[in-house]
């Protein structure tokens, strides 16, 4: 019967059991007469009638449950979603599986999960089986989404299907999952991970899959990309995490935060926690380092940092703020130069493409590790620049620093701010001189040297085009307040440019100290309100713009001239000496004013003494000399209020407060426009607009009574205004109209001028 079974490979259904044939050559259904089950003595059988066997001996053929068990491939169990292994006589086998002899020991997958009582485990890797390579294979139809080929009974929508040429796809539940193609792998809706060579501007992981140029890719060994647009923005190395950025327009931003604080306090948009660690002299650290490449600029102004703010009503806003013990600003000032030596792994063979300043020519350095290259100046300096043509790739060349100290090629290493980044872009490095202690001329040289020495193993070489140099000059505002500068210049129209009021010059540390020059043969001083201190001379000097003007001291004065420490100017003049400011004479020798300034009283003349000269007379003596007697002089009384109304009493005066009664003078007058808005005025409340040409005036005073005179104009053509007749004057108004050439009430051009007279 196992003979029968191999010859025509028979597959069976059996108790749920699903048999399909896997070649063409099984015999027909029409030839399968009978398959019966039987319970005998020699054990459960099946017995199949095959009626195509020739003789009629052959076409009852028996196989029992244990050779149908070793026929049975393994790979699906009594429960396929739990993979429990049929291990009962009784236990229901699901699955597919094709008929072997005993003599074909069927090996398969490692589940293994088909076995009998008598621990008969099925395999699939006999000759002809599932899992023979060399052999037989399985085909499958090609199925679809709803109906996929390979599928599980209890989910038959779910499964693998072939969709096209290098394209199978797995369903579930009637809907596309996953794609497997030639393109790569994509899960539906998702993502893709795409079959290509993944670069910095190539993905390889998609999360859309329409959108095949965003996603990660990566530059190199241990680095990722993220990648959008075809564009590198983020690059995650070993190391360090780099935003990419080139523009593609103006007003563009390589990273934008925007933080939105809503009323909350404490809301930053960017929090460093930075931890120095045990750093030491020497080691400069740049908790945010700026490296500005300005080589191929041609005007312009670049800002580090540039903090705007609309108008608001917050109580202040700043754009720096720094805390005890931190200084707020330390500027190097200087400029580049080529610097004097410039040596290629060796220590004293300069390579004038290194230190020529031009990118027209180039040096190929740091080619091995351990290789150095040595810039030197004959100055001591605290900045070089690396215009670099092809930069090392990551992580860069990681190269250390030494300066030169006192002899040949010895080298003491330092830790400045690299602003290169290990010389994977061009940029600054630079330290503060303070952090050299003994940096001293290289003898191997003649120069003040700085060494840097690749230390990374397979970073490839660098591309120079130039080097340069640069000693500067350190200015300061330090964490006690104090500033340092070169100088301050004040453009606006500030009447306090300078205010030291806050001090009292107790000590050598307080005050003003101004700048000092040897002589004033050349002090350079002339601008306008320039002011300095000539030292050897001790004379203060100003500009006036064209020339110095000089203030010496008291102690300067000296030969006919004296000034003391309390004020007194002594001019010394032939053989008399004559003071201001002090008892003495004031005493002008030709011809000129002669008295004893000691003896003057209050009331006395200077008069002339009729012998070219002046003196001191009393105010008696004065008058008697003048021919005035000795009565006072122009001893007038104050006229009252009744007194300038009645105009009497001539050999009075007029007092400014009492004036206003005088008859001659008005009482009012006022200019107003034609809305009534007062324009100039005196002793006026108010102006009323009461209707076309026509305006009440309010006085502030009123008048005794009605009868007083006014007069009024009207300001323009033909206009002419006049007290109105129908409304005469009150005692504390006036009502003016103003008429055209036809006799008709209309508004002035322009303004009403009225003026009144008479008693208050």
């Amino acid at each position: 019967m196992i003979d029968w079974l191999k010859r025509n490979k028979l597959w069976v259904g059996v108790a749920g059991l699903v048999l399909v044939p896997a070649v063409a050559y099984a015999i027909t259904i029409s030839a399968l007469t009978a398959i019966t089950g039987v319970n005998t003595a020699a054990g459960d059988h099946f017995v199949i009638v095959d009626v195509s066997e020739p003789a009629a001996a052959d076409r009852t053929k028996r196989i029992t449950r244990d050779e149908l068990a070793v026929a049975m491939a393994a790979g699906f169990t009594a429960d396929a979603i739990t993979g429990s292994a049929v291990t009962a006589a009784t236990a229901t086998a699901e699955g597919v599986a094709e008929l072997a002899t005993d003599a074909e020991t069927v090996t398969g997958t490692a589940t293994d999960r088909v076995t009998t009582p008598a621990n008969i485990t099925a395999k699939m890797s006999a000759p002809g089986a599932i899992g023979d390579t060399t052999g037989a294979t399985v085909g499958l139809s090609d199925g679809s989404v709803s109906s996929p080929s390979l599928y599980f009974p209890s989910d038959p929508d779910t499964g693998f299907y072939w969709e096209g040429s290098g394209d199978f796809r797995a369903a579930i539940n009637g809907a596309i999952r996953f794609i497997f193609s030639n393109g790569g792998f994509n899960v539906n809706p998702g993502g893709d991970i795409r079959a290509v060579n993944p670069s910095a501007t190539t993905p390889t992981f998609i999360p859309n899959g329409n959108d095949t140029d965003t996603g990660i890719g990566t530059a190199g060994d241990d680095e990722l990309s993220l990648i959008a647009g075809g564009r590198e923005g983020i690059r995650v190395t070993s190391t360090d995490v780099h935003i990419v950025h080139t523009a593609a327009e103006a007003d563009n931003h390589a990273v934008e935060i925007v933080a939105d604080a809503a009323g909350f306090g404490d809301v930053k948009a960017l929090d460093i926690d930075y931890i120095t660690g045990a750093i030491s002299t020497g080691e400069d650290e740049a908790v945010i380092l700026v490296n500005i490449d300005e080589i191929a600029a041609t005007g312009g102004e670049v800002f580090g940092l540039e903090v705007l703010a609309t108008d608001g009503g917050a109580d202040a806003i700043y754009g720096l703020k720094v805390g005890a013990v931190v200084g707020a600003v330390l500027q190097d000032a200087g400029s580049f130069a080529n610097p004097t030596t410039g040596t290629n792994n060796t220590t004293s063979t300069d390579v004038a493409a290194m230190i020529d300043g031009s990118n027209g020519t180039n040096t190929t350095i740091f080619v091995s590790d351990d290789d150095y290259i040595l810039i030197g100046a004959a100055a001591a300096f605290t900045e070089i620049e690396f215009i670099i043509e092809t930069a090392a790739p990551n992580p860069g060349v990681q190269p250390t620093f030494g300066y030169s100290t006192a002899g040949s090629h010895l080298f003491t290493a330092f830790t400045p701010v690299d602003g290169t980044n290990g010389f994977r872009n061009t940029g600054v490095v630079a330290w503060d001189a303070v952090d050299l202690t003994s940096h001293a001329v290289n003898t191997d040289t003649g120069t003040f040297d700085i060494k840097v020495t690749r230390t990374h193993a397979s970073s490839g070489s660098v591309s120079l085009f130039y080097a340069k140099t640069a000693a500067t000059v350190v200015y300061a505002w330090d964490s006690s307040g104090n500033l340092s500068v070169a100088g301050l210049t004040a453009t606006s129209g500030a009447t306090d440019l300078l205010d030291m009021s806050g001090t009292d010059a107790s000590t050598d540390t307080e005050g003003l100290i101004l700048p000092q020059h040897a002589t004033s043969a050349a002090p350079g001083g002339v601008a306008e309100g320039q002011v300095f201190w000539e030292a050897d001379a001790n004379i203060l000097h100003v500009g006036d713009g064209a020339a110095v003007q000089n203030f010496p001291p008291a102690s300067a004065f000296s030969g006919d001239a004296t000034v003391s420490a309390t004020g007194t100017v002594a001019v010394l003049t032939g053989d008399t000496a004559t003071a201001f400011f002090s008892a003495g004479t004031i005493e002008h020798e030709r011809g000129g004013l002669e008295f004893d300034a000691s003896g003057v009283v209050d009331t006395d003349f200077v008069v002339g003494t009729g012998t070219g000269t002046f003196g001191l007379e009393s105010g008696a003596t004065a008058r008697t000399s003048l021919g005035l007697g000795t009565a006072a002089l122009l001893a007038l009384a104050q006229a009252d209020q009744a007194a300038l109304e009645a105009e009497t009493n001539e050999d009075t005066y007029a007092p400014p407060d009492l004036l206003k009664h005088s008859p001659g003078v008005a009482k009012g007058w006022v200019q107003a426009d034609i809305a009534g808005s007062i324009i100039v005025s005196h002793n006026v409340t108010s102006v009323a607009d009461t209707g076309t040409g026509r305006m009440t005036i309010t006085w502030a005073t009123d008048f005794s009574g009605a009868d007083y005179v006014v007069v009024a104009t009207a300001e323009g053509t033909n206009r002419y205004a006049a007290v109105d007749n129908a409304n005469p004057p009150a005692a504390g108004t006036t009502e003016i109209t103003c008429f055209n050439d036809s006799g008709t009430k209309a508004d002035p051009d322009t303004s009403y001028h009225v003026v009144a007279f008479g008693d208050q």
